[in-house]
């Protein structure tokens, strides 16, 4: 039988409170609560949780449209920050906007979601008893009863009205609570050992008493705006971005300042080269202060090991995990950003995750080398003598040319079979195969029947075709030319197509 809950008003401050070692202790300072706009003090000796992204479950329709957890994305979006420490103490604050979605199935659209928290939007204007009821059951999966409720019988300098919940148990303590800015919140303790019931409200009190409005965020608004702190974590919008990052304050505002305008003149280059279909929108980006931090978060994210990456896109989460080198090798670092990048870019920008892996990751192998404009904010696409994927070619062009025909029908899980070395080599051929269809076909007039290959593929996948036959209709009008022969002979006088860029393709 389900069990019942309770909601009852805050106790009265006449009774007394010990807390004992059962219930975790609050830390003796408040600090910035997400984007909630408040400061809290949080649990003594936690940390702050950055909630994962979403994690698109299918594909509905001929536009593949991205299907979610329907509970996961509700949940989310109500949360506003969260704290765990090492005994398994938690502590979660939201603001109720809305009731978790009556859908008749589990996976929905963030449309579909974004539709009905809308709907519910006027309930949570003035909530009444039975509106927080039904949100409290609806956030912590039990049956929330109403009852008595009682006004606080205490004041504090930020909260005017309070009522907490009674779970029936010691191991879970909620509290709803207006600030004097009008805005109703909700507060969640779930505990390690189960606490005695004054216990429980002890610690409810204290957190109370220890809530204040973030003057200092409300100030900084014009001065660095879109900056929020959550924790160790900081997030801010800049550049066409959304960065998230648990560097230091000064660190992340210096990265994302410097990272953010390579990555503005980065998506202008995009742009050049593979066109949009779809309006962007802004993407975002994780950065990562220790490998243990990206390690971490890529295992419950992704369910796979970080240790042989220091970053990916992840489509299924929409997010871009990158681990921050700048101390041991900062180029490094914004090469494989620039890389793993344009998969973000190409994902939103044709609509589709479903590209063809020659295509997918010859480009990123083509943007990772650029000349940068610092004054301009430009970047120049150029093959670095140096770098692998030039250099491999060079050692063997022919072999290369070859392997190019070999690759364009192999899909993901090919394209990434066999050794390390041949996995390679095909990252090598992709990038040879994109380099001589973006720099060398536009270049020299003996090899323009190649200039329709890539715009023919776009075409091809925004028409819904699958990766293969894209594939295969965009080589078909150069299937007569000896692509080995005509490879070698751009090889060997590419200089002169280095200095070619594509005009600009302004934002729709």
């Amino acid at each position: 039988m389900t069990k019942r809950v309770i909601l009852a008003g805050i106790v009265s401050a006449g009774l007394a409170f010990s807390l004992a070692a059962a219930v975790p202790q609050l830390k003796g300072s408040a600090e910035t609560a997400g984007a909630t706009g408040l400061k809290v003090k949080s649990l003594q000796g936690g940390r702050a949780v950055q909630a994962i992204s979403p994690r698109a479950r299918a594909m509905r329709g001929q536009k593949r449209e991205r299907l979610f957890n329907v509970k996961e994305l509700w949940t989310l979006h109500e949360r506003g920050a969260q704290w765990k420490d090492r005994k398994g103490n938690e502590l979660t604050l939201a603001t109720p906007t809305s009731f978790y979605p009556a859908f008749d199935h589990d996976l929905a659209s963030k449309e579909e979601l974004e539709k009905s928290m809308a709907e519910d939007a006027e309930s949570f204007k003035d909530p009444t008893d039975e509106t927080f009821a039904r949100w409290a059951g609806d956030f912590s999966g039990k049956t929330v009863e109403t009852t008595a409720l009682a006004k606080l019988a205490y004041a504090s300098a930020a909260v005017e009205d309070a009522r907490t919940v009674d779970f029936g148990g010691g191991l879970r303590a909620g509290v709803f609570f207006k600030t004097k800015d009008g805005v109703w919140r909700y507060a969640e303790f779930r505990f390690a050992v189960e606490a005695k019931p004054n216990e429980l409200a002890g610690l409810v009190k204290k957190f109370l008493a220890g809530v204040a409005l973030d003057k200092a965020k409300a100030a900084s608004a014009g001065k660095d705006a879109g900056v929020v702190m959550e924790g160790r974590w900081m997030t801010k919008e800049a550049f066409g971005y959304r960065f998230k990052t648990d560097l230091s304050p000064s660190q992340g505002k210096r990265f994302i300042d410097q990272a953010g305008l390579l990555m503005e003149a980065m998506q202008a280059a995009y742009r050049r080269y593979v066109p949009p279909v779809k309006e962007l929108g802004v993407s975002t980006v994780r950065v990562f202060a220790t490998r243990e931090g990206y390690n971490e978060y890529m295992k419950d994210a992704t369910g796979e090991d970080g240790d042989r990456t220091i970053g990916l896109w992840s489509p299924s989460h929409e997010e871009l995990l990158i681990l921050d080198m700048s101390n041991s090798n900062r180029d490094e670092t914004l090469k494989i950003m620039r890389h793993e990048a344009f998969h973000q870019y190409l994902f939103y920008a044709t609509g589709s995750g479903r590209h063809a892996t020659w295509f997918n990751e010859g480009h990123a192998c083509f943007f990772e080398n650029v000349n940068y404009d610092r004054k301009k904010n430009f970047v120049r696409i150029y093959d670095d003598p140096k770098d692998r994927r030039p250099r491999g070619v060079a050692q063997d062009p022919e072999r290369i040319a070859k392997l190019v025909k070999e690759i364009l029908p192999l899909d993901h899980a090919a394209f990434y079979s066999g050794t390390l070395h041949e996995v390679n080599d095909r990252y090598t051929a992709a990038w040879a195969a994109v380099y001589f269809l973006q720099k060398g076909a536009p270049t020299f007039k003996e090899f323009e029947m190649y200039r329709n290959v890539l715009p023919t593929y776009l075409k091809a996948m925004q028409e819904g075709r699958s990766a293969q036959e894209a594939t295969e209709l965009a080589w078909e009008g150069v299937k007569d030319r000896d692509f080995v022969a005509d490879f070698l002979k751009f090889w060997g006088k590419r200089g002169g197509a280095a200095k070619y860029e594509p005009p600009a393709v302004e934002k729709m």
